[in-house]
Order: structure tokens, then C-alpha cells, then sequence
């Protein structure tokens, strides 16, 4: 196998599947599949198009808060963003260890001369306040909506884990050499070496939370491109007749985008039907297989139009897999992520 592939198909890639099929046969388990296929069967398509076109609109939004995080250092073109960042989501729906990220820093780079390092320290800063908003939206909807024991644990854990998160962020921003000192004490281990290195690599992105304008904006157009695409979830369960209220469509929105944090098969298989049932686990009138059902279209509809959309852009813009798998793949890929093409 050409070594350029090697991170693409490498043993933590195959975990990852692993993962999505154990999620999916917990999820589905004593499920009913004729039952599922007949919900799906009596699907109504105006909604799913406005679903569609609602879900493009939230990804608009982001492209604004990439270029919004981008903006201390360059102003990039709408044009330029939008195709990086759908590529980049189509990668992470039919590339294995969501190598879409390194597509998005491999175009971004190639057609606006960003440093891999600030493209990449902008995404981890995007998956945060993805993050903030998901915990807020749920701790939300928690006062509106029953929710069960097993999601309540859920959100305390990824609470706790977003608190030392942000604590080592904010750190890394206005304390970045000390911070990586302190991280190379406190991991005086083989292999940990490297830790300091990347974080040293990521510290040009990161230092955007110096920023309260930055910040403060952000964290609005990501809220605002979580409502949206909650629409896009509320348009999905009225195109099957689904009868929840709003308030447990963001719960739903909340909890299954959180359980896609858990690494798993291109698209989030499993962890996104898994995420979906334990959202709606509370509500009694309906079934697994009702619940199961709205998952599957809905997981449709968030992937399948990205993945044909960003296909054709891939073409156009003529990526090449091995040059994205290479900047993940070789022994010195964090040093050149530091620099552009």
C-alpha cells in the first residue's frame, strides 16, 4: 500500500468502525426494521428539499465565523471558504479518521496561502464553540423537556471534559510557552515529547481567544448556525409526521451532534442513531423504531447532499487523496503544517 494512504487505512481508522458497528447494533437491537422502513415509507419530499436548503443555509453561517476567525490574519474570499469547508465535511462523510479536516486546510492553504497551522488551530477553536453551544442548548432544553438519566450523565462528562478543554485553550492563548513547559513536566513520557511541538504549531490559531470581538462573534454565528439547522431537524420529523415539540428537536440536535464527537466510521455512522435515540429515550409515546427511523432520514439528509455537493468540488478544484492523507501521514506533519503549500 502507497505509504501516502497508510493514515487513511491504518488500525485507529479500522477502530473507528469497530465503534459505528457496536453503536449501531445497540441502537438497533430488538428493533423492528419493517416497522422503520414503513415510517419511512410515507416520507414527504417538499420538506425534505426545504430541509435540505435550510441545512446549506447553516453552512453558510460557518463559512462567515471561518472567515470571522481568520480575519486577524487574512481576509478570505466567501468563494474560497464555502468550498473548503463542504470538501472538507464531505471528506469527513466518506474518509475514514475524519481526514475532511485536512482537506479543508489543504485547499484553504492552496488558494489563499493560509499556514496550515492557523487553518487547523481555527477549526479546534470552531469545534469549541460547537461544543459551547451544544452543551448550552441541552442544559436548555433540560428545563423544557424530560430528559433521561443515561443523557444527563452524558452532558455532565462532556461538561467536565469542555471545562478542563477550555481552561487548557485559554491557557495555550496567553500563557503559550509556559503552558507547553508545564505539558512536557507533566507528561515526562515517550511519546508525549511531540505534545509540546504541536502545541506550539497550533498556537498562532489558538491565540484568536485574545480576541473578545472574535470570540463574542463566534460564538453568536455558531449559535445562530445550530438553530438553523435545528430547523433543518424539525423540517426532517415533520416530513414523517414525528410529533415532538421544538424544544426536543434542539435536545435532539444537542445530544447526537455531541455523540459524533466520539470517533467512529466516516459520517458518524452509529454515534448519530445512537445520539438520537438516547435524546428522545424519554419521550413514551414513541417507539424505538419510530425514533430509529427519524434518525436514519435525518442522518440522510445532513450527509448525502453534502457528500454530492462537495464530490463535485473536489473535482473541480482537482484534489488529490494523497497529497491530504501526506500532511497526516508523515513523521514530520506537524512541522509542516506550520508553513503553506
Amino acid at each position: 500500500m502507497n505509504k501516502n494512504y497508510r493514515y487513511l487505512f491504518s488500525w485507529k481508522s479500522w477502530f473507528t468502525f469497530l465503534v459505528s458497528l457496536v453503536f449501531l447494533g445497540l441502537a438497533f437491537r430488538s428493533v423492528d426494521v419493517r416497522h422503520v422502513l414503513s415510517i419511512l415509507s410515507n416520507t414527504r419530499y417538499p420538506e425534505i428539499l426545504a430541509a435540505i436548503a435550510v441545512y446549506f443555509l447553516g453552512v453558510l453561517i460557518r463559512v462567515f465565523r471561518w472567515g470571522l476567525l481568520l480575519s486577524p490574519y487574512k481576509r478570505c474570499s466567501i468563494k474560497n471558504l464555502f468550498s473548503s469547508l463542504t470538501v472538507g465535511y464531505m471528506g469527513n462523510d466518506v474518509l475514514p479518521a475524519r481526514a475532511g479536516e485536512f482537506v479543508r486546510v489543504y485547499l484553504l492553504s492552496k488558494f489563499e496561502g493560509v499556514s496550515k497551522s492557523l487553518s487547523l488551530g481555527t477549526i479546534l477553536i470552531e469545534r469549541f464553540m460547537d461544543a459551547i453551544v451544544m452543551l448550552a442548548i441541552a442544559f436548555g432544553t433540560s428545563f423544557l423537556v424530560s430528559m433521561s438519566r443515561d443523557a444527563s450523565h452524558v452532558m455532565l462528562t462532556v461538561a467536565l471534559l469542555l471545562l478542563v478543554a477550555m481552561l487548557f485553550l485559554i491557557s495555550l492563548a496567553y500563557m503559550p510557552y509556559s503552558t507547553i513547559i508545564f505539558i512536557s513536566r507533566l507528561f515526562p513520557i515517550r511519546g508525549f515529547d511531540r505534545i509540546g511541538e504541536i502545541c506550539t504549531r497550533f498556537i498562532s490559531g489558538v491565540k484568536i481567544l485574545r480576541s473578545p470581538r472574535i470570540v463574542v462573534g463566534g460564538l453568536i454565528l455558531s449559535s445562530l448556525s445550530w438553530m438553523i439547522e435545528g430547523i433543518t431537524y424539525w423540517l426532517v420529523a415533520k416530513s414523517i409526521d414525528f410529533d415532538i415539540s421544538f424544544s426536543y428537536v434542539l435536545l435532539t440536535l444537542a445530544v447526537a451532534n455531541l455523540f459524533t464527537l466520539i470517533p467512529a466510521a466516516p459520517g458518524y455512522i452509529g454515534t448519530f442513531e445512537a445520539g438520537v435515540l438516547l435524546a428522545l429515550s424519554s419521550v413514551s409515546f414513541l417507539s424505538k423504531e419510530a425514533i430509529l427511523g427519524y434518525a436514519f432520514l435525518l442522518h440522510v439528509v445532513l450527509v448525502v447532499p453534502v457528500i454530492l455537493v462537495g464530490t463535485l468540488l473536489w473535482f473541480l478544484l482537482g484534489v488529490r487523496l494523497s497529497v491530504v492523507s501526506s500532511l497526516a501521514t508523515r513523521k514530520d506533519a506537524v512541522v509542516d503544517l506550520s508553513g503553506g503549500e
